[in-house]
């Protein structure tokens, strides 16, 4: 599989670079496609090399590539340090109250914070530990879950407070919607999994109104568009790069393999994705195995061929780090590092079998990722 791009540019008549630099006359990926579909358009056999210089590269939106967008070199210039980003920078921060901290919160809502490179710890109750559901987990929709003593506060319900279960095989995330104190039980918006069954499970709450008791946590109320954080020892939030995620996926190839049309030889290298999004409807989710088709990912593929993603680094992103999906074959993904990904590492083909070769996935390689 090493000579994955030689037999890519041994194909190809010639060969372009397209240099993108946050200081050049190419300043986004954005502007780096469009070049390079230029140079297809006049050249359809070159192979066109996207060198990207040091610096932070914000998407405004999915960078979406199609079948016009293959044998295409995406790569971190020698030596340099290239992020791309799904996130937004969090500004217009005020010292207030409490020694607590203020920031308007903008657009879209959000459920992670990155405040210098670290993961904020969203507020959480208790602040370690768990508590444990009372008996057995729910089976019926709602979800109703029984708590101990006064776990659970009534003030709590339609709050935007959140209830994390971690039950056999699998977690639920749903908002309060009501509670019950004499009998003990939060109705959740949502509806249980059969599967996701256990007796005295644990859970925590986030983002209820009275936790933000703890240095690093945060909180967002979604009323008031408002930010609130509690700081480590000396931090000065007027000083730090505060960053929420915007994008759920950065990168996302689109072939159309029911119709023969693929993204082939696609490649990215050394490059640093980050701050990808993870999102939930109003009523939550109730999670499968692995969150095998429920998580978001940030790096997508569907009609895929002989691509490849090589010695990136994945990091604070909120689902999977790269899907390669329906109708992708012959694809490399090799010496990559995922850290701090909410929903898992690589994953490959789909839950169900297509009838149609076309659409139906195989022979890839994943190797020497940690």
């Amino acid at each position: 599989m090493l000579p994955l791009l030689l037999i890519a540019g041994a194909l190809c008549a010639t060969a372009q670079t397209v240099t993108v630099s946050t200081g050049g006359a190419v300043k986004t990926l954005a502007q780096a496609r469009d070049a390079a579909r230029a140079i297809h358009k006049q050249t359809p056999d070159a192979t066109v090399r996207i060198e990207i210089r040091t610096g932070t590269y914000y998407l405004p939106e999915t960078l979406v590539l199609g079948p016009e967008d293959s044998n295409t070199v995406w790569e971190a210039a020698p030596g340099q340090r290239v992020v791309v980003s799904g996130g937004r920078v969090i500004g217009g921060w005020t010292k207030g109250q409490g020694n607590l901290w203020t920031a308007p919160a903008g657009e879209p809502y959000f459920r992670q914070l990155f405040i210098s490179g670290r993961r904020a710890q969203r507020a959480r109750t208790p602040n370690f530990g768990f508590f444990r559901i009372d008996g057995p987990s729910p089976q019926e929709g709602p979800f109703k879950l029984k708590y101990r003593g006064d776990d659970i506060k009534p003030e709590w319900a339609g709050t935007d407070a959140e209830v994390i279960a971690l039950l056999a095989w699998a977690d639920i995330r749903m908002p309060i919607v009501s509670i019950d104190p004499a009998a003990h039980i939060a109705t959740l918006a949502g509806d249980p999994r059969k599967s996701n069954r256990e007796t005295d499970a644990r859970y925590y709450i986030e983002n209820t109104p009275d936790s933000l008791d703890t240095p690093g946590e945060w909180r967002l109320d979604r009323k008031t568009g408002v930010i609130n954080y509690r700081p480590m020892g000396g931090e000065d939030l007027t000083k730090e790069e505060v960053i929420a995620p915007a994008l759920t996926r950065l990168v996302s190839l689109e072939g159309r393999p029911e119709k023969g049309e693929l993204v082939r030889r696609v490649v990215f290298r050394g490059i640093h994705f980050a701050h990808a999004d993870w999102s939930m409807g109003p009523r939550g989710y109730a999670d499968t195995q692995a969150s095998v088709m429920t998580a978001q990912t940030a790096f997508e593929a569907v009609g895929a061929e002989e691509c490849a993603i090589e010695r990136c680094v994945f990091r604070q992103i909120g689902g999977y780090a790269v899907w390669f999906g329906r109708g992708s074959k012959k694809n490399r993904i090799a010496g990559n590092e995922i850290a701090d990904a909410g929903g898992g590492g690589v994953r490959i083909g789909e839950t169900v079998q297509r009838p149609n070769d076309a659409e139906r996935n195989w022979e890839h390689v994943v190797s020497d990722n940690h």
